[in-house]
């Protein structure tokens, strides 16, 4: 972000779109400090999005549309952030070039190394580090490759909804933004995990001393354990993301048993799979973080934190913390934003990505 005397600012409407809801912030940031006027969230119909693939693209602008007029959003200029298990996300090592032939290069060398067309894909990248190898000037930098139809796909979106697309953010950046405004005071000394659990995926994301590392997507979700519900205790959607709600991951053996009409083998079958379902997510997890701290001698995690929907569970704190022996927090606090805003403050965990997009460099 740019210093406060340059007098960068910027007013814009960030809006992500996942597979479960569309979540909207609007905001203006001035040199290091960002306000939020108005936040927003709505539950999206089945097979409306997947995997960042727009699948009925009525139903979608009808829901944005709709957000814009509860929230009384009036702000047009937009900046949209996803995730997609579709983009490519590697970490490579180039030659310094001049800046300005830069992307030609990495877009070379992708294509040397990934069995891609590169045509068919928006290449971007950020410089992670810079050294120099037998003489010669080096940059790693972290490639980011997003299929151009999905692109595409949403920009015409935005457009047909009346709204004015400037900026598009993998969930990744947006995170990263978000964490240098909130985490200053121990981002130089910590290596931190930041876990989104998701609808469709768990995103995992290790940041070492401030810097971006790498991420990974598991390919499991808060969904998997809402189905769990609908299919043992024969009830709706909506009922089942209520009930995960109220849902304590330390105490699971009380899922499903608020209704009395449900005889024991029901509730026995209902704590069995939803006791699984944490032991997979978890070792999916594990599996991740012994990667990370496999690397180096040196390697290790000093502090989780956890957001997305999935960190709505009751105690899921508490339960990361036991399962990995690795302090755990739910990210539920904006510390380097003022929220002067009308909207589901109490959500602030599933707006992470919303909120960092926001904040422009």
């Amino acid at each position: 972000m740019g210093k406060a005397s340059k007098r960068t600012k910027t007013h814009l409407l960030s809006i992500d779109i996942g597979s479960h809801s569309i979540k909207m912030a609007v905001g203006q940031s001035t040199g290091d400090k960002l306000k939020l006027t108005a936040i927003g969230k709505e539950t999206l119909p089945e097979n409306v999005v997947e995997n960042g693939a727009i699948l009925d693209p009525v139903t979608l602008k009808t829901v944005i549309q709709r957000m814009l007029k509860d929230y009384r959003i009036k702000q047009r200029d937009t900046v949209l952030t996803f995730e997609s298990a579709d983009i490519i996300k590697r970490d490579l090592v180039v030659n310094r070039v001049d800046p300005a032939d830069q992307l030609d290069l990495i877009t070379f060398e992708v294509g040397q190394y990934l069995p891609i067309d590169v045509d068919a894909y928006v290449i971007q990248y950020k410089v992670t580090d810079s050294f120099e190898e037998e003489g010669v000037q080096k940059l790693k930098v972290l490639l980011g490759a997003m299929p151009k139809d999905v692109v595409r796909n949403l920009y015409d979106l935005l457009i047909d909804a009346g709204l004015n697309p400037l900026y598009m953010d993998t969930h990744s950046n947006s995170l990263e933004k978000f964490i240098e405004v909130n985490f200053e005071s121990v981002r130089l000394n910590k290596t931190l995990a930041f876990i989104d659990f998701g609808n469709e995926v768990i995103d995992i994301s290790i940041f070492e001393k401030g810097m971006f590392k790498f991420n990974r997507l598991i390919h499991m979700g808060a969904r998997d354990f809402d189905k769990i519900l609908m299919n043992y205790l024969n009830i709706q959607r909506e009922e089942a993301e209520n009930r995960k709600k109220k849902t304590s991951v330390v105490a699971i053996q009380k899922a499903g048993t608020q209704k009395a009409s449900y005889d024991e083998e029901i509730v026995e079958a209902v704590l069995k799979e939803t006791t699984q379902f944490f032991e997979d997510c978890t070792d999916e997890i594990d599996k991740v973080f012994k990667y990370h701290t496999s690397r180096s001698a040196d390697n290790k995690i000093d502090q989780i934190y956890l957001y997305g929907g999935g960190a709505q569970f009751k105690e899921i704190a508490q339960y990361f913390k036991e399962r990995f022996d690795i302090p755990t927090e739910v990210l539920n606090t904006v510390q380097g934003v003022d929220l002067s805003l009308k909207g589901p403050v109490d959500e602030i965990p599933v707006f992470v990505h919303t909120i960092g997009a926001l904040i422009r460099k």
